[in-house]
């Protein structure tokens, strides 16, 4: 079932946890919002909101954390664990930002994308599996931008499939620790199949290669490791999609 809560009340929240970047002016343009991964806000996610802003979309970075008083320590303990805030609990933060964001006047209600990593894509998709109440929100939806995905036992989408099939992007991490690459590309050829418009960019890195905090080289067996490379090559790959909404 869809979480019933205050939209409104929610992204009054939410609000002051969320950076915005955009042209200085009031023109009515396309939108994204970015959701992090387990970890919470870290600095890779404001280089591509500030790509978007440059090639002409306003973008929000949302922090599901900051409203909810969570440090790293915390996420890292109960989040990236599995314990706590599961992808479909954290959906009503996705539901209040769109609600939100749609309000603005300078903000085009029918060009948004959604953009999540890891744990934020996880949520997306859980959000594309509900009910169909959450139509009127989503109108207007257009894409999806999803990097090295978590697709585990918790996500909903490989038993329910989703409702609704936005153009989307794919950024599969080929060494990934989290989600096979190969499972990644059989859940997604499902959805393919259903109809979903879908193009795959696959990087031989690892999960979470784009965030900068960790080493690039030593120790070389490390699961995850940051790629220069990669990061702006999955930049501008983001860049290109949202052109082509």
């Amino acid at each position: 079932m869809t979480q019933r809560f205050d939209i409104g009340g929610h992204w009054q929240k939410l609000m002051p946890h969320i950076t915005v970047y955009g042209p200085d002016d009031e023109a009515a343009r396309p939108a994204v919002l970015l959701f992090h991964g387990s970890g919470g806000i870290r600095s890779h996610l404001h280089d591509y909101a500030k790509a978007a802003a440059t090639a002409g979309w306003r973008a929000f970075v949302v922090d599901s954390y900051g409203h909810r008083g969570w440090k790293r320590w915390f996420s890292f303990i109960f989040i990236s664990t599995l314990i706590l805030f599961h992808g479909h609990e954290r959906t009503v933060d996705v539901r209040a930002a769109l609600w939100g964001v749609k309000q603005r006047a300078d903000v085009d209600p029918n060009r948004i994308v959604l953009a999540g990593w890891s744990h934020g894509s996880w949520t997306i998709m859980d959000l594309m599996t509900l009910e169909p109440e959450t139509s009127d929100l989503l109108h207007g939806v257009t894409g999806l931008f999803l990097v090295y995905p978590y697709i585990g036992p918790k996500s909903r989408t490989p038993k329910h499939g989703w409702r609704w099939w936005p153009k989307t992007m794919l950024i599969v991490s080929g060494q990934d620790h989290i989600t096979a690459r190969d499972f990644t590309h059989s859940v997604f050829a499902d959805l393919k199949a259903q109809g979903l418009p879908l193009e795959i960019r696959n990087f031989d890195a690892t999960h979470a290669y784009d965030e900068p905090g960790f080493a690039i080289d030593w120790p070389p067996n490390q699961p995850m490791r940051h790629h220069r490379q990669a990061t702006k090559d999955t930049i501008a790959a983001f860049v290109d999609f949202l052109k082509g909404i």
